[in-house]
């Protein structure tokens, strides 16, 4: 178990990432313990907008994504202000024409069931995956 610093601690950032083990290598990966080995992982970030209709496809272009994909996130221009909304499940009608659900397949993320709301408005994806 982590003992967290205390709030007025300064060094904060330094321990925690020693208490992960999180390695930084010069090629732009990330080494995080998974199951007790260190693996390298790597981000990509996808940036757009998203069609005039209910689902819009990114390629992520990763091999092997449905064994490799550690982690998804994305969201979409609030239509209402300057924010962003990150996915929901559920009924997308009951968010007041605002929500979408987020997927991926071994080819691609999906924003699926986008709202007219969310329509032809700004995204952006994060993908986590072992290299």
């Amino acid at each position: 178990m982590a003992t967290w610093p205390a709030n007025a601690e300064t060094d904060w950032n330094t321990k925690m990432l020693a208490y992960l083990a999180i390695e930084h290598t010069t090629e732009g990966y990330h080494k995080y313990p998974v199951n007790g080995t260190p693996a390298e992982v790597r981000t990509k970030y996808f940036t757009g907008t998203t069609d005039a209709d209910s689902k819009t496809d990114v390629t992520h272009d990763i091999d092997n994504a449905l064994t490799k994909i550690l982690h998804v996130s994305g969201a979409i221009t609030n239509s209402a202000a300057d924010t962003f909304l990150v996915s929901t499940f559920g009924d997308v009608d009951a968010i007041a024409n605002r929500g979408f659900s987020l997927i991926f397949d071994a080819t691609k993320v999906a924003f699926a069931n986008v709202a007219t709301g969310q329509q032809s408005k700004s995204y952006f994806v994060k993908i986590d995956y072992l290299v």
